[in-house]
């Protein structure tokens, strides 16, 4: 119909941004109880996301594009079912809101969230629709995108006031876990049964069009599609019971992209898993899951404190380090051609699957900062542009952490200039299968040669040959190449066969680096 034959005048527009999801969503609540008609609506700004920044790398990466296309979908396809409608715009929110509101007294809805870009596009909006009489209501993101409010925090024993939030994790932790269960119970809501959909303007909407999954490296056990939204938690609930007494080393739930958007509430994650622990015989490894999904909860409310210092070179502690950049570097890290197979393996995986395990992210990090000494923010925003379950708060804390430029714990001070991530991954069971997965250029190494390969030469003459002579430049210090050596069998020395048989090898008696490698200092 003609704009001017429409009347929106009271009508309610939720504003998505990271609560993608009908049940468990006091945003949707609220906005049913102000009208029957809500609309709500998403704004993908293509020309925002397509631009390059400051450090060589696109705001989205085609991956993360595509894994939040899917959960839009989802979404748009379950409202559709019970007569609502989701208005998906390729243009930016300060743009695109106010053409859903054509008269005064309407109100547009959404979740406040805690970083400066973030609260950017909220004053943005604010004025574009305050030009048209409308105002927007900002809701506080406690029991929608956080676990705790500041009613909740008092309610365990911490501050409500931001700036005096513990920067200990165990601080926060130990105080909030026993009231876990009741915080959780207390957060769920039912998912609207029936809804109704105003009468719109012809809008410009974007064409959700998803990629099939069959070109992607993607973990199809474990589901069958990237993106997924309503009752997530009951379709992962066998699963989550055979697997979570699993949760060690490079286990993982592959739940923290639903979570990073809002597909799945955290608090019914935590519901779920608290019902599955034994009261008797309580799981270490349930436990654990609980105490990451708090890390979660506890980096959100740093973001608050730590404010636009977050995102600066010296961090909250506002610390001065040589920090360089240097484009080869940067594009070897990146590319997972430094030399180092668990670092490469790492980002390959990255790039083809958009998905990193929480002790290679550790490891790669540590590489990026203290090897090659290269600007923090190169691997923060790198991570950003290609992680599916990117988490603004928890991926610019981590990283910040990792190159000591935010608060630490003992533990990872113990951590930070060691190499005890990477003899935290050599240790594990499936390690070289993952190098071997993700570097086929290492197909004719030994086992014992994966976690250094540049100790062995080879008298074959085939691609594996080149390959060598990259690996020979790799960007490892030398203390770390030695330390690497360390963990290979050094006792035979002798011609072996290849792991395919077909070829032989030969090892070097040294056991070192033919090459000088990449020196630290």
């Amino acid at each position: 119909k003609p704009q001017s034959a429409l009347d929106l005048s009271g009508s309610v527009v939720v504003w998505l941004r990271h609560e993608l999801r009908l049940r468990d969503n006091p945003l949707l609540q609220r906005a049913l109880e102000l009208s029957p008609k809500p609309v709500l609506a998403y704004c993908w700004d293509t020309e925002f996301h397509a631009k390059v920044t400051p450090f060589g790398s696109p705001k989205a990466g085609p991956l993360r594009q595509r894994f939040i296309e899917e959960c839009l979908l989802d979404l748009k396809q379950n409202l559709e079912k019970i007569g609502g409608r989701l208005v998906v715009f390729a243009q930016s929110p300060q743009e695109a809101l106010p053409l859903l509101v054509v008269a005064e007294g309407a109100t547009v809805l959404v979740t406040g969230l805690h970083c400066p870009e973030e609260r950017l596009a909220e004053q943005k909006v604010r004025e574009a629709l305050a030009l048209k009489g409308v105002k927007l209501e900002v809701f506080d993101p406690a029991g929608i995108t956080d676990l705790l409010g500041p009613a909740e925090l008092q309610h365990v024993g911490l501050p409500d006031d931001p700036m005096e939030f513990p920067e200990n994790f165990q601080e926060f932790y130990l105080p909030t876990r026993p009231f876990l269960l009741d915080l959780c119970q207390a957060g769920l809501h039912p998912a609207p049964q029936l809804l109704s959909a105003p009468e719109l303007p012809e809008l410009p909407e974007m064409e959700l069009a998803v990629t099939p999954c069959e070109d992607l490296r993607v973990p199809r056990r474990r589901e069958r599609r990237m993106g997924a939204a309503d009752n997530l938690a009951e379709q992962r609930a066998p699963w989550l019971q055979a697997q979570l007494p699993k949760l060690a080393g490079d286990c993982s739930s592959r739940l923290s992209a639903h979570l990073a958007y809002g597909c799945l509430s955290v608090q019914r994650l935590l519901l779920e898993v608290l019902g599955q622990m034994p009261k008797d015989s309580p799981s270490v490894h349930v436990e654990h899951f609980i105490y990451e999904l708090c890390w979660r909860e506890f980096f959100r409310k740093l973001a608050v404190r730590w404010g636009p210092r977050l995102f600066q070179v010296q961090g909250p502690l506002q610390l001065q380090k040589p920090w360089i950049r240097n484009a080869e570097l940067e594009r070897r890290w990146k590319s997972g051609t430094t030399g180092v197979p668990l670092v490469d393996a790492a980002m390959r995986e990255l790039q083809q699957t958009g998905y990193m395990g929480n002790l290679s992210r550790q490891i790669t990090a540590a590489f990026l900062v203290e090897e090659l000494q290269l600007d923090w923010r190169v691997g923060a925003d790198w991570f950003e542009a290609h992680l599916l379950d990117y988490d603004v708060h928890s991926n610019w804390g981590q990283w910040a952490r990792s190159a000591g430029v935010a608060p630490v714990n003992d533990a990872k001070k113990e951590r930070m200039g060691s190499y005890r991530y990477y003899d935290l991954a050599m240790q594990q069971k499936g390690a070289k299968q993952y190098i071997r997965n993700w570097v086929p250029e290492l197909d004719e190494f030994l086992d014992e040669d994966l976690f250094a390969p540049w100790r062995a030469f080879t008298l074959m003459a085939s691609p594996v040959r080149a390959f060598h002579v990259r690996i020979h430049d790799t960007l490892a210090s030398h203390a770390l190449q030695r330390h690497l050596e360390s963990h290979g069998n050094k006792s035979d020395r002798k011609v072996k066969a290849t792991r395919r048989g077909r070829v032989p090898l030969m090892w070097s008696t040294t056991g070192g680096s033919a090459s000088p490698g990449r020196s630290t200092s």
